[in-house]
């Protein structure tokens, strides 16, 4: 938990610390750990036994590495994702759950990080331009 706070500090508040090759580390380490504790792992097919904050926590993580790497330099990010939740080779052609249940709580933690934050960001003067054209 320790760990994630960390990361997640880093990710949000020193962001600008930290170069592209430290941004990919960050991409592969996630990525490596998605595919051997969610992918790998999800031999039974069942939601992971793991607290459900260590993986929102985790979900968040993943998030601000998004916002911040998505336009620039992990453009395959919704794809690579995509790829994860892909039947399991020993399932009968059912999604991996495990990585359904992860990229559902990722999902949610875009949307807080990055939609939610710039959907805030509308002006009174845009919202009533907005609704007139509705």
């Amino acid at each position: 938990m320790f760990c994630l706070q960390v990361i997640e500090e880093v990710l949000s508040a020193r962001s600008n610390t930290l170069d592209e090759s430290r941004l990919n580390y960050f991409r592969q380490t996630f990525m490596e750990y998605i595919q051997r504790e969610f992918v790998n792992n999800g031999v039974d097919n069942s939601l992971s036994s793991e607290p459900s904050y260590l993986k929102n926590k985790f979900a968040h993580a993943v998030a601000l590495l998004f916002r911040q790497t998505y336009l620039k330099t992990w453009t395959t990010f919704f794809s690579d994702m995509l790829a994860l939740i892909a039947p399991l080779p020993q399932s009968t052609g059912n999604s991996n759950m495990k990585m359904v249940d992860l990229f559902l709580r990722i999902l949610m933690s875009i949307d807080e990080e990055v939609v939610n934050t710039l959907t805030s960001r509308i002006s009174s003067k845009e919202e009533n331009t907005l609704n007139i054209n509705l």
